[in-house]
């Protein structure tokens, strides 16, 4: 399922839900569409994640282009 995160700032981006082996992760796709400027991921990852607050996961995970390999993580 894909789902927006809207910032503060009155931005959001798109991210998918996965899990497995009892993880649940949300992931940022940025091979596609690249993470807009000014995102603090890691502020938003600490307040997605948050169960009581966020969306709540255990990790956010950021799949990226980058030259010689098809992505990474």
């Amino acid at each position: 399922m894909t789902r927006r995160f809207e910032s503060t700032s009155e931005r959001s981006i798109e991210f998918v839900r996965m899990h497995g082996t009892a993880n649940e992760f949300l992931v940022l796709d940025a091979l596609c569409e690249p993470v807009p400027a000014g995102f603090e991921l890691s502020a938003i990852a600490r307040a997605a994640c948050d169960r009581a607050t966020g969306l709540g996961a255990d990790g956010l995970l950021l799949v990226e282009p980058v030259d010689g390999f098809a992505a990474r993580m």
